[in-house]
């Protein structure tokens, strides 16, 4: 009788005892899950993050080439000024030459 209750009692250890290992199996099985999601989530920020730095330096650089011809187009317009400005010096010196020589005659 002994050795069959002590059979008993330890076959009934060994059920609580597999019994906690799975429940601690489960547990773990969840948290993995969870951990795993918890990642997922945070890659997909990342990745998020990386579209959004990208698009940002895009339309950087877009604003900074448009800035580039603004400034360009500023300064075509300012050389063309001076161009004109300087043909109308040219013709006014040899306006006042023909002048100063028709005086002279």
């Amino acid at each position: 009788d002994i050795v069959a209750s002590k059979n008993q009692i330890i076959g009934s250890l060994k059920t609580e005892q597999a019994e906690k290992l799975d429940q601690l199996s489960n547990i773990s099985r969840s948290k993995i899950a969870e951990l795993e999601l918890q990642v997922e989530v945070q890659i997909k920020r990342i990745i998020n993050m990386e579209k959004r730095s990208n698009e940002l330096t895009r339309i950087s650089s877009e604003q900074f080439s448009a800035s580039i011809g603004r400034e360009k187009s500023t300064q075509n317009k300012f050389l063309t000024e001076m161009c004109a400005l300087k043909e109308e010096l040219m013709a006014s010196k040899e306006e006042k030459e023909i002048i100063s020589k028709e005086l002279n005659s």
